[in-house]
């Protein structure tokens, strides 16, 4: 019953990101690990604020960028807003100070990398392209 449910999530998962070209989908962490260790891919965490510049900008250039869609592809995508209580709560566990932060997270959740601050799309291609080099 719960490889079915996790099956069905994927599925649903990837019907959304075929038909919006926004990549992050409203899956929790928890979710995110699930399908993580079921998939062998890593977790990209985007933390984030409705009022961040820097967040915005990058939600309306960045991640709208083919390349880095394309990219992403190879992650679980997944957005943390810093501004509710479960985003407060991830956020303090993972020490996030400023926003936007990008953090890249491996099967067992262990951090990979991370990325402080607006990253234009080339930077963010080639910093998600080093990373899971590792």
């Amino acid at each position: 019953m719960k490889k079915t449910i996790i099956i069905s999530f994927i599925i649903l998962s990837t019907l959304i990101f075929a038909s919006d070209k926004n990549v992050f989908s409203e899956m929790s962490l928890t979710e995110a690990q699930s399908i993580s260790k079921i998939e062998g891919k890593p977790i990209l965490i985007k933390f984030h604020a409705d009022w961040c510049h820097n967040c915005v900008k990058m939600d309306q250039t960045t991640f709208k960028d083919t390349q880095v869609q394309s990219v992403l592809e190879k992650f679980i995508p997944v957005k943390i807003d810093v501004d509710v209580a479960s985003g407060i709560t991830i956020a303090q566990n993972f020490n996030i100070s400023a926003i936007p932060v990008v953090i890249l997270l491996d099967e067992s959740g262990k951090e990979i990398s991370r990325v402080v601050g607006y990253q234009s799309p080339k930077e963010l291609v080639r910093q998600l392209s080093q990373a899971n080099e590792k």
